[in-house]
């Protein structure tokens, strides 16, 4: 009996001794069974990670906002650009209450909340956070110069972007760069315009040029690299006056506020941030600014309504005092001259009360495209259109934020005949098409009519044409960096030859 009971102790002990060393081989090598995530080895009492401080971990794990947003609207735009673009989205995203444990959805939103309040300054970092490894610590000031970067991980994705070729034959550009591709654009260099063209149509390679040589990096993509590289008081500072600027009745000197809070950023990244507030108040008085233009011009309407009744009134008069008194045959054709000019006067008259008392279409979202040389293509939007009979009147809306300028500088006359070009190839060319640009600034507004001037718009089709022409050769054949480099100095050099004055 007791040899038996023996056994059968055995017999369990050998179960148990079996379990035991299952459990441990799980427990202490991990990774010897990938597909197996039940248990995790602690991390022992000793070792570096529990023994950091709580001040060193959040030095670990902060942030740079870097980082893609992962789900929504703004799934592929990382954090830094989605808080400088839509605040109002970020402020009513941090306010939801997320239910972290209802599904994947959930768990990405709670850890995007989390990582914004650090970003905006609402929260600390938590070790339990896990966070991408921090970029390298080159300078900001690289991004500025012409030499390589030395970061493994850029010679490896100039590799990647080198195997693929620039397989689009049509260049595609926009009427507001038209001007600065032609060298036409005294406030803007044509270089900067034709690598914003480089990388909207030949990406992988300006992905492939860019890694190898920061300078040719568009301006937007090195002011972002520069303000990456700030540190988060400096990100925070910047952000806070930009939506301090964006909101307020007058944009004041923006360039004076960023250098007295930020002192040590570079001058291209002021004219960044000012740039910035500019586009968004332009954006947010785009608006009410053509509600004004509309109100006036239908005030200018009922005055020129009430001129033609005025005129009506006299002719008939005169009519009237023709044929009761006897006249000689040369003062009846003095009245008849007379009424005859008040006609005339009152048929312009008409005509422009009723085209100026015509509604405006605005808020168009439609992209217009026209071909205006092979393989070139131009696109745009209109800011409002007005039809009237057999003509088309389309606005060119420019919200001022100093003062009015009251006068059509040489590149918006360029812009403004883009979109007549555009305009007119809508609509094959069966009516007549007439531009103005229209300046607004508070309550004030001042407006002129674009003529057609088709010597400067060929000359403006040919210059780009021939750049374009060059770029598609360049990036057919793969170019190295130094013929791109050599391309956009020529941009520039020709731009310089081409500097246009005001006709």
């Amino acid at each position: 009996m007791a040899s038996k009971l023996g056994r059968a102790w055995q017999r369990k002990a050998v179960v148990v001794f079996f379990f035991w060393a299952l459990l441990t081989l799980f427990v202490n090598e991990p990774d010897s069974n990938p597909g197996f995530t039940g248990f995790k080895k602690p991390a022992p009492r000793d070792s570096p990670i529990s023994a950091a401080t709580p001040a060193a971990v959040a030095v670990a794990t902060v942030p740079d906002g870097s980082e893609a947003m992962g789900f929504g609207r703004y799934k592929f735009k990382t954090m830094e650009d989605v808080i400088q673009e839509d605040p109002a989205w970020i402020k009513n995203f941090m306010k939801e209450e997320v239910q972290e444990k209802t599904s994947e959805l959930g768990r990405k939103k709670k850890e995007v909340q989390e990582k914004l309040r650090i970003i905006l300054g609402e929260g600390s970092p938590s070790p339990a956070l896990k966070l991408p490894r921090q970029s390298s610590e080159k300078p900001a000031a690289a991004y500025r110069q012409g030499t390589s970067f030395d970061d493994p991980r850029l010679e490896k994705m100039a590799r990647k972007y080198s195997q693929k070729s620039a397989k689009s034959s049509l260049i595609k550009i926009a009427c507001g760069e038209i001007a600065g591709l032609a060298g036409k654009n005294q406030f803007e260099s044509s270089s900067d315009k034709w690598k914003v063209v480089l990388r909207n149509n030949f990406m992988s390679a300006y992905k492939r040029l860019s890694c190898l040589d920061a300078a040719i990096m568009t301006r937007d993509d090195a002011d972002k690299a520069e303000m990456r590289k700030l540190s988060m008081a400096q990100r925070q500072k910047i952000i806070r006056l930009e939506q301090t600027a964006i909101h307020a009745e007058a944009a004041g000197n923006i360039a004076l506020q960023v250098r007295e809070e930020v002192p040590d950023i570079s001058p291209e990244l002021v004219r960044h941030v000012e740039k910035t507030v500019f586009v968004q108040r332009g954006g947010r008085d785009e608006k009410p600014g053509l509600e004004l233009v509309e109100k006036a011009e239908h005030e200018m309407a009922k005055k020129e309504e009430a001129k033609i009744v005025q005129l009506t009134e006299e002719i008939q008069k005169e009519k009237e005092l023709a044929a009761d008194e006897e006249l000689s045959k040369r003062q009846q054709e003095q009245v008849e001259r007379k009424c005859a000019k008040m006609e005339a006067q009152v048929e312009k008259l008409s005509k422009s009360a009723t085209q100026k008392a015509a509604p405006f279409i605005s808020g168009n979202k439609k992209l217009y495209r026209a071909l205006i040389a092979p393989d070139l293509l131009l696109q745009g939007k209109i800011d409002a259109q007005r039809d009237v009979e057999n003509e088309v009147h389309i606005f060119e809306h420019k919200a001022r934020q100093r003062r009015l300028f009251k006068t059509v500088r040489p590149y918006e006359k360029i812009q403004c005949l883009a979109y007549t070009e555009l305009i007119e190839q809508e609509y094959a060319r069966a009516c007549t098409v007439r531009c103005f640009l229209v300046e607004t600034y508070q309550d004030e507004k001042w407006q002129r009519e674009v003529k057609a001037d088709p010597d400067l718009w060929h000359e403006v089709v040919e210059n780009v044409r021939e750049k374009a022409f060059k770029l598609q050769q360049l990036m057919r054949q793969n170019a190295d960096v130094n013929d791109v480099r050599s391309w956009l100095d020529d941009c520039d050099s020709l731009s310089l030859e081409n500097q246009w004055t005001s006709r």
